[in-house]
């Protein structure tokens, strides 16, 4: 056998040797790691609800804003709002116009001579 291929055989054979020897040393290694991991996460959800509180209190005050600059515009406008009834009643008279027109427009081609027998 050659000196490299004897060296090869060798290094194979203590190969599982030195990988068993360093699976411990790597699994206490994990253990650490994973609880840095558990307080960050811990940090990071009372980061993320500090975060959405202060988002909240930031729509709540714009939202505010928002409802008192309408109210302004609303008292400063030239029209005022109708009220419901103020409502139905023009929309009453706008149907009793477009009846009207209607009926001027059927009536139009007719004679009154028909009426009158």
């Amino acid at each position: 056998m050659r000196k490299g291929s004897l060296f090869l055989v060798l290094l194979l054979s203590f190969a599982p040797m030195l990988h068993a020897e360093e699976t411990p040393a790597n699994a206490n290694a994990v253990e650490p790691a994973l609880e840095p991991s558990a307080e960050l996460n811990a940090r990071l959800a009372t980061i993320e609800a500090q975060s959405a509180k202060s988002q909240l209190a930031k729509l709540q005050q714009e939202n505010q804003q928002l409802r008192q600059l309408l109210q302004q515009q609303e008292e400063q406008s030239l029209f005022p709002k109708l009220t419901e009834q103020q409502q139905w009643f023009a929309i009453g008279g706008g149907v009793g116009a477009l009846a009207f027109m209607f009926g001027v427009l059927v009536a139009r081609g007719r004679r009154r001579s028909q009426w009158l027998n």
